[in-house]
């Protein structure tokens, strides 16, 4: 590749090799590192969210949370209504009866 004036250009390489390295640790190592990623990148959303937002910023990450946990709500009921016998089936089919009835 060149640029305009014909100069070569330089590219740089990246290899990323998580997934492979997550294929050769345990389920539970995995998860971990992910819940520690998840947990870091929480902790970067809540600066630049004060920083562009100013001191409300938590309550305006909680709201956020609170609309994605409603949103999850309402398309987990969604998906269930066309499953034959509901999510009471889909539950007991793949968790239990006890589980299904709590």
């Amino acid at each position: 590749m060149a640029d305009l004036a014909g100069r070569p250009q330089a590219t740089t390489k990246v290899v990323v090799a998580t997934t492979v390295a997550l294929s050769f640790i345990s389920f539970w190592r995995g998860a971990s590192i992910v819940l520690s990623d998840l947990a870091s990148t929480m902790f970067y959303v809540g600066g630049i969210a004060e920083q562009a937002i100013g001191e409300s910023a938590p309550w305006f990450v909680l709201a956020v949370l609170l609309f994605g946990f409603a949103v999850r709500s309402i398309y987990l009921e969604s998906c269930g209504m066309f499953v034959r016998g509901g999510v009471y089936v889909v539950v007991r089919d793949s968790m239990g009866p006890r589980m299904a009835k709590i």
